[in-house]
C-alpha cells in the first residue's frame, strides 16, 4: 500500500518489482529528536514591497509592487528580525536569500541586490524606522524586537534615499505604498 512503518532508527533498502521493471531506494530513519517544541512569544507583521519605479532610460525590470502584505508570523525567544523576515517569506513560498553570514537580505522573490544598479538592494524598517544597526542585532532576547512589531522590507535603487526624506533626520518613510 506504499506505507512504511519504522520500528527503529537505521537504514533499509526497498526494492519494488512490477512485471519486468524494478526500482530500488534506500530509506533512512533517524531517532526522534528530543528537543522540545519552541513556544511562540508573540507575533510580528511583515510586509515586503518593491515600489520604486524604474528610472527612464534604464533597462531594468519594472517594480513588482507589494510582494507580502502585512503577514503575521510567530516569533520565538531566540529570534532576530531577520528570522521573522525569513519565516514570513518561507511560510508564503517567497524565495529569500542572505549573505554568507546571514547578516543581511540579498534577495527576495528573485529580486537580488545590485540588480537595478550599483546602489540597489533591500532595506528594512522596524516600526516605521530604518534600523540603526543590522537587522540581525534586533533580537527578542535583547528587547530590541518584540511582540507586535511591524517590519517592512523595501527595495531601494539608491541606498534608501529614494525611500526616505534624507533632509529629515527622523528616518520616517516618505511612502510605504501600503496602507496599514
Amino acid at each position: 500500500d506504499g506505507v512504511l512503518n519504522a520500528v527503529s532508527a537505521g537504514k533499509a533498502v526497498i526494492t519494488a518489482k512490477a512485471g519486468e521493471k524494478t526500482a530500488t531506494c534506500e530509506v533512512t530513519v533517524k531517532e526522534k529528536s528530543e528537543q522540545p517544541e519552541k513556544t511562540p512569544v508573540g507575533t510580528v507583521t511583515v510586509s515586503v514591497q518593491d515600489m520604486v519605479s524604474t528610472p527612464e532610460g534604464k533597462d531594468w525590470p519594472e517594480a513588482k509592487g507589494v510582494i507580502l502584505d502585512n503577514v503575521k508570523v510567530s516569533i520565538y525567544e531566540d529570534d532576530t528580525m531577520l528570522d521573522a523576515i525569513e519565516r514570513a517569506c518561507v511560510e508564503n513560498n517567497i524565495e529569500i536569500s542572505f549573505d554568507s553570514n546571514k547578516t543581511y537580505v540579498t534577495g527576495i522573490d528573485g529580486l537580488e541586490q545590485l540588480e537595478r544598479g550599483e546602489k540597489s538592494g533591500w532595506m528594512g524598517t522596524l516600526n516605521g524606522w530604518f534600523t540603526d544597526d543590522g537587522a540581525g542585532n534586533f533580537t527578542v532576547a535583547n528587547g530590541k524586537f518584540a511582540d507586535g512589531d511591524i517590519i517592512t522590507m523595501e527595495y531601494s535603487l539608491d541606498y534608501g534615499n529614494d525611500l526616505t526624506d534624507t533632509t529629515d533626520v527622523t528616518g520616517e518613510l516618505k511612502s510605504l505604498g501600503i496602507n496599514t
